[in-house]
């Protein structure tokens, strides 16, 4: 992703690159949110289940990022944007567009059995669907 549009820097770093995907937790069963952020200097962000750990790929040291620093704030800015992003792509809305398509195919479908029009019998009765 783009990382213009995203906040510059993080913990005083600039920001490479960020992924961050959504996956069910089966002890929870509930969705959570994982993920990286890659930073300058060999460091990255780790997210994991609604905590953030800095990673220091040099020392193999992980700190957590506190909930009371403004870091913590934009990472979940960060996070908010890019599943907005992801919702307002066109994916969901794609899905619920042919999923309306459907249903309008299948209440079509049950108006024309209620209807009793017969095309064995007179083939005038198109004429009377078509109105």
């Amino acid at each position: 992703m783009d990382t213009t549009k995203l906040q510059k820097t993080i913990l005083g770093e600039k920001i490479k690159s960020v992924q961050f995907y959504r996956m069910n937790v089966p002890k929870l069963y509930k969705e959570r949110i994982f993920g990286f952020i890659w930073l300058e200097r060999g460091l990255r962000v780790r997210i994991e289940n609604g905590s953030y750990y800095l990673i220091n790929q040099e020392d193999k040291k992980e700190d957590a990022i506190l909930k009371t620093s403004n870091d913590y704030k934009k990472i979940k800015r960060m996070i908010s944007r890019w599943f907005a992003h992801y919702r307002n792509n066109g994916i969901c809305q794609h899905v619920s567009y042919w999923r309306a398509r459907a249903v309008d195919g299948m209440h079509n479908v049950k108006l024309f059995k209620l209807s009793g029009i017969s095309f064995k019998d007179n083939k005038s009765n198109f004429l009377k669907l078509a109105s």
